[in-house]
């Protein structure tokens, strides 16, 4: 089990997995201008590989395309980080923005 920290006047408690897997870690630069589609994918499978964690995007900035999420893998995104979408087309598996469960949201088209 993770560790449980105590909130800040006015946050919710943090629950820490005990598997963390850190982009950096696995290559991502925080360099807006390459790509950290590769790292990122890489961390994820990495922590679903071990049953399960965080992936943790520390501050900086990340630039990917497609990311495939996995079960029992969370994604905490830090303060002072951020993901911008790569303009690269190809980065991307199909066109669309957000694709969720009976339903997706596609850009370009009705």
């Amino acid at each position: 089990m993770g560790a449980r920290h105590a909130p800040a006047a006015g946050r919710p408690v943090l629950d820490i997995p005990s598997s963390v897997f850190n982009v950096r870690d696995y290559g991502a630069t925080g360099s807006r201008e390459g790509s950290s589609q590769a790292a990122i994918q890489k961390a994820i499978d990495a922590c679903a590989a071990a049953g399960g964690g965080m992936v943790y995007v520390p501050p900086r900035s990340y630039s990917t395309g497609t990311l495939h999420l996995r079960s029992h893998v969370r994604v905490f995104v830090e303060a002072g980080a951020v993901i911008y979408s790569i303009k690269d087309k190809a980065a991307f598996d199909r066109d669309v923005i957000a694709h969720g469960r009976g339903s997706s949201i596609c850009s370009g088209h009705p």
